[in-house]
């Protein structure tokens, strides 16, 4: 009677060239993604800076609704993440007042 065959781990993670070209092309997208979104909240992060430096003020999509401004509103996400990567990551600056000179309205139009 013959012993049965002992497969490696190995052999259950063969993939077809097929396989691995789909296994590239979702990794390559979901970097690209992310590249977008990182370059999205620093550019936004840097117009913020750059408005609140000339005396602005901005205001976050948690920050105003219905066209009011909310006293103490949160945000959604857990502090300790958005204390990590920076509000510019989770939210969408939708008010900017401007008092400052002409300088600043470069950086406004880096705002979706």
């Amino acid at each position: 009677m013959a012993e049965p065959r002992v497969r490696s781990g190995w052999t259950y993670l063969r993939l077809s060239v097929r396989g691995m070209i789909v296994v590239v092309l979702l990794i390559g997208a979901g970097l690209g993604w992310m590249a977008r979104i990182i370059r999205s909240a620093s550019d936004q992060r840097d117009a913020v800076v750059a408005i609140r430096k000339s005396g602005g003020l901005v205001l976050y999509d948690w920050q105003w609704k219905n066209g009011d401004q909310i006293h103490g509103g949160a945000l959604w996400w857990p502090k300790w993440i958005v204390d990590a990567l920076g509000v510019d990551y989770f939210s969408d600056a939708i008010y900017v007042g401007i008092t400052g000179s002409d300088s600043v309205l470069v950086h406004i139009g880096c705002l979706g």
